[in-house]
């Protein structure tokens, strides 16, 4: 290997890793970078189900007016996650540990906005096979415990619940609680 033309204070080694961080300083979004760029306002609760997603962001993007002010958590069963249940018994503290620390790091967060979906596999675990009606009621139940648990826990945010039903291949919103 020719070892004239390379500079001798800049090894393999230093070289990789000053690429690697131009890397992934490169993949950050423009407006990270933005020292101006407000915080989010939105914190957005969902399934951790991969199908969901796209349309949850994209529908988040919607609700927000395409400001892209929203953090995003992803947690099985996303409104489930707000009770106690013998099947996933640390994801309720891990729930309201997620939504205090965000209201702490983004304290311009006025808003919740929790989407489950149908077919869900974490309301299959703790309630077994959900169809039609009776899926919908199962989380209409959940989302209005959950809801009452957000007035009281934190009266300041404004909270909204959102089910997902998938018609011809694409995944719709449908709001099952107005908003808090």
């Amino acid at each position: 290997m020719c070892t004239s033309h390379r500079p001798r204070d800049i090894t393999r080694r230093k070289f990789t890793g000053l690429a690697i961080t131009a890397a992934g300083v490169g993949l950050l979004p423009w407006r990270a970078w933005a020292a101006d760029t407000p915080l989010a306002n939105t914190l957005a609760i969902m399934c951790i189900d991969y199908r969901l997603v796209d349309p949850t962001v994209q529908y988040l993007d919607f609700l927000t007016s395409q400001s892209k002010k929203f953090d995003v958590v992803a947690m099985a069963g996303a409104s489930l996650a707000g009770m106690r249940t013998q099947e996933f018994p640390k994801a309720f503290d891990g729930f309201w540990e997620q939504v205090q620390t965000a209201t702490k790091v983004h304290p311009l967060i006025q808003k919740v906005i929790v989407i489950d979906h149908r077919e869900c596999g974490a309301y299959k675990e703790v309630y077994g096979e959900l169809t039609g009606d009776e899926e919908e009621k199962k989380h209409l139940d959940v989302m209005m415990n959950v809801q009452k648990q957000f007035s009281m826990r934190y009266a300041r945010l404004q909270s909204e619940f959102w089910l997902m039903s998938k018609a011809q291949n694409t995944w719709k919103p449908e709001r099952l609680l107005p908003p808090r």
